[in-house]
């Protein structure tokens, strides 16, 4: 997977997530960012309007970011729409 900022740039990305998806094809992508050394180029700057692509080619547009601190590191969890 990679994530795209506003500005085109893409980075290599280590997600936990989640695809739910809904009979009237509602789908969305849910997961938790972690600190790692892959993450820590983007994990600050990242927020909505974002673009994540999975293994699969498809494109999901960030519309929630929210940070959680622990200590010195810092999660992100996200929902993205396709």
């Amino acid at each position: 997977m990679h994530v795209k900022d506003l500005e085109g740039k893409e980075y290599a990305i280590q997600l936990t997530n989640t695809v739910e998806s809904e009979l009237n094809s509602f789908v969305v992508l849910s997961g938790t960012i972690y600190p790692s050394n892959v993450n820590k180029l983007f994990i600050d700057d990242i927020g909505e309007m974002w673009t994540i692509t999975d293994f699969d080619g498809i494109e999901y547009k960030i519309i929630y970011a929210k940070r959680r601190g622990d200590g010195d590191l810092l999660s992100v969890e996200i929902k993205a729409r396709p």
